[in-house]
């Protein structure tokens, strides 16, 4: 007698509440805290707040090492905490003039083609991808140009081919980051989605 198939569900491993996790989640509200006191025009807490915010990105990954608790939520909420945090403030930078339109719309693609990506691998092969090495750098890029856009804006450096591009070194820098990040993510995407399924247990 043939033994009944088990019905198959995306599974997402160890608790949510964690001191790491509790780090992470912070970062979306201490990044709008930060927003609306640059709207506002006070520079000097958005500037503190902001960086407090950033800095998280770093504290989560050493609370988890330090507490010894890690669990697949965080390989989750992390990335999905960063998305928001670019989202909220590339637009807010948008409509300051403080970062070209376009750029913004690149990020907010970039983030669904990469967010929608991993929820299909989550889905369809139960497994939580994780960030390599190119995929941090370009978000600590991201990071660093998003912070100096915000409290040092700068366009170009008198270049004419960045001025009509509204970026300058670093921008162009970052952009690069970003598109060979993405490239070798839907590459080890296409890997994960070629592997056998996890069965739940």
């Amino acid at each position: 007698m043939t033994e009944p198939t088990r019905a198959w569900r995306p599974r997402i491993t160890g608790p949510f509440w964690t001191p790491a996790n509790a780090v992470t989640l912070s970062r979306v509200p201490l990044a709008l805290i930060s927003i609306a006191f640059l709207v506002s025009g006070a520079r000097v807490p958005a500037l503190v707040f902001m960086v407090i915010a950033l800095l998280t990105d770093t504290v989560d990954g050493a609370v988890a090492r330090w507490s010894g608790i890690a669990s697949d939520w965080g390989k989750v909420l992390d990335p999905l905490g960063d998305k928001l945090v670019v989202v909220v403030l590339g637009l807010t930078l948008v409509l300051i003039d403080q970062m070209p339109a376009w750029f913004w719309a690149l990020l907010v693609g970039r983030d669904l083609i990469v967010g929608g990506g991993a929820l299909a691998i989550i889905m369809a092969r139960n497994v939580v991808p994780e960030a390599d090495v190119t995929g941090k750098v370009s978000t600590v890029l991201l990071s660093v140009y998003l912070l100096r856009q915000a409290f040092w804006p700068q366009v170009g450096y008198g270049i004419p081919a960045l001025d009509r591009v509204g970026l300058d070194p670093l921008g162009c820098l970052t952009l690069a980051a970003l598109l060979v990040s993405t490239l070798l993510y839907v590459r080890r995407g296409a890997r994960a989605w070629s592997e056998p399924k996890e069965a739940s247990e």
